[in-house]
């Protein structure tokens, strides 16, 4: 399952009111970019120990665009356009065997993937 977000607002309201798995964030979102959104995720749950990988989805696939977005607190890059192959790829590299057996409270046991 899925959660979507219309702008970089909305995703940074979702990634706190909620603990996802893994989120996938445009880069250039309306509202909020969507570096400056992965900022403001990181520095509002730096504080738990929940740690969600932040995968960059952008159609910027310079070099320097792929640091940018790493040094903005995303954990990968993936340059659009991709394929179906490289999203599974993506999601086993970060959730692998681990898929439904991270560490979550009991209140967010219906955590899903976030697109952004």
């Amino acid at each position: 399952a899925c959660d979507t977000a219309h702008d970089g607002e909305e995703a940074v309201a979702m990634a706190k009111s909620k603990q996802y798995m893994l989120i996938f964030m445009d880069a250039q979102m309306p509202k909020k970019s969507g570096l400056e959104a992965t900022q403001k995720i990181r520095s509002s749950i730096q504080s738990t120990n929940w740690i969600v990988p932040i995968i960059a989805v952008t159609s910027l696939s310079l070099p320097d665009d792929r640091e940018r977005c790493l040094g903005a607190g995303m954990s990968d890059f993936i340059p659009k356009p991709f394929s179906s192959v490289q999203i599974r790829a993506i999601v086993h590299k970060w959730l692998g065997g681990h898929l439904g057996q991270r560490k979550i409270s009991s209140s967010n046991s219906e955590n899903t993937n976030k697109s952004s």
